[in-house]
């Protein structure tokens, strides 16, 4: 696991969220255009997002596993854990702050269009793992999740941190923090 931090934004970027793991009840799929530049081996990446600013903070913990084929698109499955998640199984992210397991369906739609314009590679993209908070988390925290998730996945293993950290930079000098896709 590594932290990243650059201003308000707090980064963990993991291999895996095994307790992130839910039950899906529905999922959301798309075609997208792929990116043939470049591709490498499978790779299952995890990040969880924490912005701390104002009278609100936004978290969001998401997730997947993409996998290359050949082809010219990026087949993408969103899995929703329907309108209400499992508070029970509740438990303290790697950013130290309380996340219940799932994908809410309102965050799940927010999440697919960001991955549909992601220029991945072609393959198959799998969102399986989530966690949010029940105060603190939004359609807007998931997007920005979901940004940050695609820079990990668009990168090389030794490049990953590298561009994490870029789109952090992006995001605060663009001042919108992900409310554009």
């Amino acid at each position: 696991m590594t932290v990243i931090e650059d201003g308000h934004f707090r980064v963990a970027l993991m291999g895996d969220a095994p307790r992130a793991a839910f039950r899906a009840s529905a999922s959301l799929r798309a075609e997208a255009p792929a990116d043939e530049r470049h591709g490498c081996g499978p790779r299952r990446v995890v990040v969880e997002f924490h912005r701390a600013v104002g009278g609100l903070p936004q978290q969001a913990l998401i997730g997947g596993v993409w996998s290359p084929r050949s082809g010219r698109a990026l087949q993408i499955e969103v899995t929703s854990s329907g309108l209400w998640a499992d508070e029970e199984r509740s438990y303290l992210g790697e950013l130290g702050h309380r996340l219940i397991p799932g994908l809410p369906e309102e965050y799940a739609s927010a999440v697919l269009p960001v991955l549909a314009q992601s220029g991945l590679p072609p393959g198959d993209l799998s969102i399986d793992r989530a966690a949010h908070h029940p105060v603190e988390s939004s359609p807007l925290a998931f997007t920005v999740a979901a940004q940050l998730l695609v820079a990990a996945l668009a990168a090389d293993s030794d490049g990953m941190v590298c561009a994490v950290r870029q789109r952090l930079v992006d995001l605060r000098r663009s001042g919108r923090h992900g409310a554009e896709v």
